[in-house]
């Protein structure tokens, strides 16, 4: 259902509200799940909201390392913040498990 709310999101922005609460209720249902808190970093990312976007993705890291994707999304708040040590700090770390990724490798400062 939640990832409705992100692939029609321009549609739907009136009822982001009701996504954020589905998010909170999916977290607190598998709340060592990190796809869970990936989709509540997407749909605060999508509103705009890109540090908390970021918690949530840092939080999605501490539970699964190997989805390049939510590395991906941390590589680019951190840019867009200018938080460049941490961003040095992102890379470095991602590096150990995406060897091969060129984005690593570029987003390294």
């Amino acid at each position: 259902m939640l990832y409705n709310y992100i692939k029609f999101y321009d549609q739907k922005k009136e009822e982001i509200q009701e996504a954020f609460e589905l998010a909170d209720i999916l977290i607190q249902a598998h709340p060592k799940d990190a796809k869970a808190y990936a989709i509540a970093g997407d749909l605060k990312n999508m509103n705009m909201e890109i540090e908390e976007a970021l918690a949530y993705y840092m939080q999605s890291l501490e539970f699964q390392k190997d989805i390049f994707t939510v590395w991906q999304q941390v590589f680019f708040i951190n840019s867009d913040l200018r938080d460049y040590s941490s961003l040095l700090k992102v890379t470095n770390e991602a590096k150990e498990y995406f060897p091969n990724q060129a984005l690593v490798y570029f987003s390294m400062v």
